[in-house]
Parts: structure tokens; C-alpha cells; sequence
């Protein structure tokens, strides 16, 4: 799970996903590892 962009990129993020902008850490489960937020913003 991630926090996903949802609106016109890169002009609104409408945070539709209780995210708008950045998500604070660990607001997601952890991987199979117990590691959180592996992925970080990769869209960036």
C-alpha cells in the first residue's frame, strides 16, 4: 500500500485517500519484513 495521487498531477492533490500531499510515516501496514514505507515517494 502506498499514498497515491489522486487529481490533475501536479497541480491538486484532491486526497481522496485521507492524504493530500506527503503521508506521515507508517500510516500503512508493514511489509512482509515488518519494514515500513520501503517505497517512499516515488513519483517524485
Amino acid at each position: 500500500m502506498a499514498n497515491g495521487y489522486q487529481g490533475q498531477f501536479p497541480i491538486k492533490d484532491t486526497g481522496e485517500d485521507g492524504f493530500a500531499g506527503l503521508a506521515p510515516v507508517a500510516q500503512f501496514p508493514a511489509n512482509g519484513y515488518g519494514l515500513f514505507d520501503m517505497a517512499g515517494n516515488v513519483w517524485q
